[in-house]
C-alpha cells in the first residue's frame, strides 16, 4: 500500500502599504489534522525541522496527550526548543532530512510526519521527499508545508554579506532557499515518482502587512536569529 500526502505550498510576494492577508484561513496545523484524520487519536507524530519551539506547543496546546518526535539538523534550535518544552512525550533528535546516515534508527516507523517550513532549507527537494516516504511505515502519511519563492530570502543573503561581522558560524546551507521547480506539475509529478499518493495539494499566493515598524522589525529578528548567531560581543542594540 503507498504512502500518501497532503502538501500545501505557496508562494509570498510583497506588496508596498498593502492590507491584503493571505488567502488561507484555516491554520496549518488544524486543517492538517482535521482532513488528514489524524485529529480522532493521540498520535505519535515525527516532526521534521521543529522552526523553533513555538510550534511545538501549539501542537501540545491542541493535544496535550500527544507523543512528539522533534528533529532538526540545528543543535541549538533543539537545545532551545528542550528549554522552553521539557515534557516526557517529547523526544528529541539531532537529523537531517537530508543526509540519510542521520535518520536510520527512523527509517520506517513514522506512520505520521509534520514539516512545517523546514524544506527552504534542504537543497535537494527529491531527495527529502524520498526520505520523507521512507521513514513513513505503508500507508503512513505526511503533511508539508513550505514556501517556494520569497522575496525575503534574497534579502537575507544581502544582509549576511553587509552585517557578517556581526555574525558568527554562519553556514550558507541554512539560509532558506527559493525553488528552481516552481510549477505544480514539476512538484506532483516528484511525489507520484517517489510513491506517494496525493491527498491535497495547495498553491497559494500570500500577502503580509505590518500595523507598525515595530511589528516589521520583531518579525524580521525573528527571521534572522533561527538562522544565525550573533558575536557574544554585540550588544542587543545592535541587533537592528
Amino acid at each position: 500500500m503507498s504512502s500518501v500526502i497532503l502538501s500545501f505550498r505557496f508562494k509570498i510576494t510583497t506588496r508596498p502599504m498593502s492590507t491584503d492577508r493571505c488567502k488561507e484561513d484555516t491554520p496549518f496545523l488544524e486543517r492538517s489534522v482535521e482532513e488528514l484524520g489524524w485529529i480522532k487519536s493521540n498520535f505519535c507524530l515525527l516532526i521534521v525541522g521543529i522552526a523553533g519551539s513555538d510550534f511545538i506547543e501549539v501542537l501540545l496546546k491542541r493535544f496535550p496527550k500527544l507523543r512528539i518526535i522533534a528533529m532538526d539538523k540545528q543543535p541549538r534550535l533543539i537545545e532551545k526548543a528542550r528549554c522552553f518544552n521539557i515534557r516526557d512525550n517529547i523526544t528529541y533528535c539531532n537529523a537531517d532530512i537530508e543526509e540519510r546516515e542521520t535518520l536510520k534508527y527512523w527509517l520506517g516507523t513514522a506512520r505520521k510526519i509534520l514539516s512545517y517550513h523546514n524544506l527552504e532549507r534542504v537543497t535537494d527537494v527529491k531527495k527529502a521527499f524520498k526520505n520523507f516516504h521512507d521513514l513513513l511505515v505503508p500507508g503512513g502519511t505526511v503533511a508539508v508545508r513550505f514556501t517556494i519563492q520569497n522575496p525575503v530570502f534574497n534579502w537575507m543573503k544581502e544582509i549576511f554579506l553587509r552585517w557578517r561581522q556581526f555574525i558568527r558560524d554562519l553556514d550558507a546551507k541554512s539560509l532558506p532557499q527559493s525553488k528552481e521547480v516552481d510549477s505544480d506539475v514539476s512538484y506532483q509529478n516528484i511525489l507520484k515518482s517517489i510513491g506517494f499518493e496525493i491527498l491535497c495539494f495547495r498553491n497559494m499566493d500570500g500577502y503580509r502587512s505590518f500595523k507598525s515598524d515595530t511589528q516589521c522589525r520583531s518579525i524580521i529578528s525573528q527571521v534572522l536569529l533561527s538562522t544565525t548567531v550573533l558575536r557574544p560581543s554585540r550588544s542587543n542594540e545592535e541587533r537592528f
